[in-house]
């Protein structure tokens, strides 16, 4: 049975963090305009779960105002650099340093 252990919403969509049957924890991001959840990160652990869904709206407003878009596990420009979800995820990231990565691209 899948466990929904978080939710907040923010203006278009909201944030879930679901507990699976295997002990997973699957951080998701559930657009307003779409019934369809995006996958930021599937982690082991409840704490960087948590953690990474408070963090990742910071995160996915740097990239917005940066011209990215969200979609499959990765930050995308229109320019062809991406950042994949997990740097948004890292509890040890700043946001200086998630706007130097995204700048980079990697």
């Amino acid at each position: 049975m899948i466990e929904t252990i978080y939710r907040r919403n923010y203006d278009s969509y909201m944030i879930v963090v679901n507990k699976l049957p295997d002990g997973t924890y699957d951080v998701l991001m559930l657009p307003s305009h779409s019934n369809l959840g995006i996958s930021i990160e599937l982690v082991r652990s409840e704490f960087h779960a948590l953690k990474g869904a408070e963090q990742f709206p910071t995160f996915y407003e740097i990239a917005k105002e940066n011209g990215f878009n969200f979609t499959d596990h990765y930050f995308r420009h229109k320019d062809g650099r991406e950042l994949h979800s997990s740097y948004a995820m890292d509890l040890d990231c700043t946001a200086e340093r998630f706007l130097t990565l995204l700048q980079k691209g990697a």
